[in-house]
């Protein structure tokens, strides 16, 4: 509704569903993918289930590209 999210409400960067970021299905995402990169510019809240599809993928334009095959079989195969 264009109001802005406060504190402690926020929008996973995967799923865009807006969450309570003290529940304990929020994860915190590393952007880059690299674990050992702490900076604040490379933090994320997720939602745990969209974390955990991108798992070993190291960025998320490996995580779409296998989205995408998934979803391609998903519909060819319902």
């Amino acid at each position: 509704n264009g109001e802005p999210i406060m504190f402690p409400y926020m929008r996973c960067k995967l799923t865009d569903k807006i969450m309570d970021a003290t529940g304990n299905d929020v994860h915190v995402d590393h952007i880059d993918g690299d674990r050992t990169n702490n900076t604040i510019d490379n933090f994320s809240f997720v939602q745990n289930w969209a974390n955990q599809m991108k798992g070993d993928a190291p960025s998320y334009d490996v995580l779409k590209e296998r989205l995408e095959i998934m979803l391609k079989n998903l519909r060819k195969y319902r």
